[in-house]
Parts: C-alpha cells; structure tokens; sequence
C-alpha cells in the first residue's frame, strides 16, 4: 500500500509541476497503515472434506478431450 500511495503521490507531485493541478490532494489525506491480523479465521479456511469434495466436483467441468477439468483440479490442488 506504502508503495502505491508513493506512486501516486509522485505523479500527482508531476502534474502539479506541470500547472495541471494546484496543490497535491494527497498531502490532505490522513491515512495509518491497517493492522493485520496475524490469526486465521477458521470460518473461511477449507476443511479437508470440503478440498476434496472441491477437487472431486472441478475434475467434472468441461469434457474429457479440452481437460480443462483436470487442469482445474490441479490447478486448486
């Protein structure tokens, strides 16, 4: 995010160079990095009936000749 922020800020710093805006809105912006969040909610992770009920129902998508169902499944896997 620091970088993107970075990014943008340098360009709007160019077109303010360049007369095309008056001040850069950037600097006008109060903004803290988010706190991440170390832990995994359980809630949302895959259990391993789930992943192989997963694999089992993405290797019947799409015929046998184009493989795109086994592509799929390794693709998942």
């Amino acid at each position: 995010m620091r970088r993107k922020r970075a990014v943008l800020f340098n360009a709007l710093a160019y077109a303010v160079e360049l007369g095309e805006v008056s001040e850069n809105p950037v600097t006008l912006v109060k903004w803290k990095l988010p706190k991440v969040s170390k832990e995994v909610d359980r809630r949302v992770v895959v259990n391993p009936r789930q992943a192989t009920e997963l694999l089992g129902a993405v290797s019947y998508v799409g015929g046998y000749r184009r493989a795109r169902g086994r592509r799929l499944v390794a693709l998942f896997a």
